[in-house]
């Protein structure tokens, strides 16, 4: 048996690459690539597309009906949602139709869900949607008052009542696994993060203060979304906060004593088991959450194993706009181009004070 820690290492070290093993995986049969959106079929899809920045997409003054509040809920989200996840380019490859998307990742795989939770908001039901790149829409998936039981499940974590919106960030195994198998783990996790970025960049602009959390009871809040845990998993809830608003978040503390994480067999060897057993390793069990939160009521705060719910802030080192920066996003793109001139001390430490702020010292 081992706990979270022994499967990371034994994940990291089985997939690190090595001289002697990187060339020993199988050329990738783009035959069997799997889509890498959901499609569901459905009359009552909320398209995003006429709330986009005419500043960026001028054909979009002929969808706009009138009149049009951009800077109702529907605006923002619109437009949060494309510059964190949206697609900005198609490209013909291998007989079909590649989707770019504002965030890079690996391979052109995309194995990132993402979902939009609302509650109380015009124009938008109440419940669960898919945001459906390929047409910047909203698809319903489930009906009704969902944020509670995420927070519930979330132990807590933010306040269900004042938060009207969250994203819920999942991950689709297959999307990765078929080209790079076992390291597609840490392909997702790449790609996860990368949104994160994005929505940390973006999100201000439109009045948002996003707060990612990743300490959940796993089981319950996969089985809350009907996934297959074995084909899709929950990686990050993330509250979308009001900036003005105050954080309602709970500060937890990186500690085990409240928590019991699971513990897995050995692995058997085979393909995707390694992975799979780290994933498992890491997520949390449902009794949990009766000991949080006997915890908090108590009076004393609860420790998760996470590195805590720390809000994402923009932290640009030369500061602009929301036009400049969604320009800057339709025309990036994941590149091995380098342009070989010096960054300089200050640059290359802003960079990194970015990347690991809210890290506690021990976790790096």
């Amino acid at each position: 048996m081992e706990t979270s820690h022994s499967a990371a290492l034994r994940y990291h070290c089985a997939t690190k690459y090595r001289p002697d093993s990187i060339h020993l995986l199988p050329p990738a049969d783009f035959s069997r690539q799997p889509m890498p959106f959901k499609s569901y079929q459905s009359d009552r899809a909320i398209d995003l597309i006429p709330y986009l920045p005419v500043e960026l997409f001028p054909q979009v003054e002929d969808e706009r009906s009138d009149p049009l509040d951009l800077d109702s809920w529907l605006g923002r989200l619109s437009r949060t949602l494309y510059f964190t996840y949206g697609a900005t380019a198609r490209q013909v490859w291998q007989g079909g139709h590649l989707i770019f998307r504002a965030a890079p990742s690996a391979g052109g795989l995309y194995p990132a869900e993402v979902y939009l939770v609302t509650r109380g908001l015009e124009d938008i039901p109440d419940g669960i949607h898919d945001y459906f790149v390929p047409n910047h829409q909203l698809i319903p998936v489930f009906d009704g008052d969902f944020l509670s039981e995420i927070s519930s499940v979330a132990f807590d974590a933010f306040d269900p009542i004042s938060t009207r919106a969250a994203l819920v960030l999942t991950g689709i195994y297959e999307r990765s696994t078929w080209r790079y198998h076992e390291r597609a783990y840490r392909r997702l996790l790449l790609d996860t993060g990368h949104i994160l970025g994005n929505l940390a960049l973006y999100a201000p602009f439109e009045g948002f203060r996003p707060v990612p959390i990743s300490c959940f009871e796993d089981d319950e809040l996969n089985s809350l979304f009907f996934l297959d845990p074995d084909l899709e998993q929950v990686q990050v809830v993330v509250p979308l906060l009001e900036s003005s608003a105050e954080p309602g978040i709970t500060p937890w503390l990186v500690e085990n004593r409240h928590v019991e994480e699971r513990r897995v067999d050995e692995s058997s060897g085979e393909p995707g088991e390694t992975f799979a057993d780290c994933h498992r390793a890491a997520s949390l069990r449902s009794t949990a959450l009766p000991m949080a939160r006997r915890a908090l009521a108590s009076g004393g705060s609860v420790s998760v194993p996470s590195l805590g719910n720390t809000p994402l802030s923009r932290h640009a080192i030369d500061p602009m706009g929301p036009i400049e920066l969604g320009r800057e996003i339709l025309r990036r793109r994941s590149t091995r181009s380098f342009a070989r001139s010096e960054v300089s001390g200050d640059a290359l430490s802003a960079i990194l004070e970015a990347g690991y702020r809210g890290f506690r010292e021990e976790a790096l």
